[in-house]
């Protein structure tokens, strides 16, 4: 399922957990992007777990060799795009939610499965901006740094991603299992650089609350499709 439109496979999920026994919400959205969060048992402790129900964008259909929904085995590789990144997580939840139902729901606490429907194109919608509310440059209305502390969820609703998520930009920081060498990536390998073995430091991707982050540098890439 690309983004754009989840609800076939929402509307599967929704039934498999309410047949198990859980509480089911679909949280609908205009341009078809649902989000299921099925629940079980209250209370404290809360156990939460996520995967998302939506792949890449196809792009150009023109510039694939095949069906890009279809596997092609060429060579001994298949090759194809997929319905679905999370295909086997969003399985084996299904089925984990099923056996924790079948063994008695939750002894205590709640469990809160949860599917999301547009993690790919990181809560930007069918805009595809370049920032999560679209392509207005970042403003104090939109996203916030160097606040000296947290920003509440519930502040900069001009800053809302296209399905409504809000402080997907600004808000925290994501300290990464790589150990930061300045001079890494003179002598690093040119595909799939792990970082150097040991370090004092570890990097960190994003802004935080605490600090603008004026020394971090974000890059993308991409490949081309077959």
């Amino acid at each position: 399922y690309p983004p754009g439109d989840t609800r076939d496979i929402c509307t599967y999920i929704t039934e498999r957990y309410a047949r198990a026994g859980y509480q089911c919400q679909t949280l609908s959205r205009t341009d078809g992007v649902d989000n299921v969060v099925a629940r079980s048992g209250s209370g404290a402790p809360q156990l939460a777990l996520n995967c998302h129900i939506d792949t890449v964008d196809v792009g150009t259909v023109a510039d694939w060799r095949t069906d890009p929904f279809q596997a092609h085995i060429e060579d001994g590789v298949i090759y194809g795009l997929g319905a679905n990144n999370c295909k086997g997580s969003t399985a084996l939840h299904i089925w984990l939610g099923e056996e924790i139902m079948r063994a008695g729901g939750p002894k205590q606490g709640e469990i809160v499965f949860s599917f999301t429907g547009d993690e790919e194109r990181l809560g930007r919608g069918p805009s595809h901006g370049e920032y999560p509310w679209g392509n207005a440059a970042p403003s104090p209305h939109t996203t916030r740094f160097a606040t000296g502390s947290p920003v509440s969820i519930l502040e900069l609703p001009a800053g809302a991603a296209g399905e409504g998520a809000l402080h997907l930009a600004g808000n925290v920081a994501e300290w990464v299992a790589d150990w930061y060498d300045p001079g890494y990536y003179t002598r690093s390998p040119s595909a799939g650089p792990q970082g150097p073995d040991l370090g004092d430091f570890k990097v960190i991707r994003g802004g935080g609350f605490h600090n603008a982050m004026r020394g971090a540098l974000t890059s993308a890439s991409a490949a081309q499709p077959r």
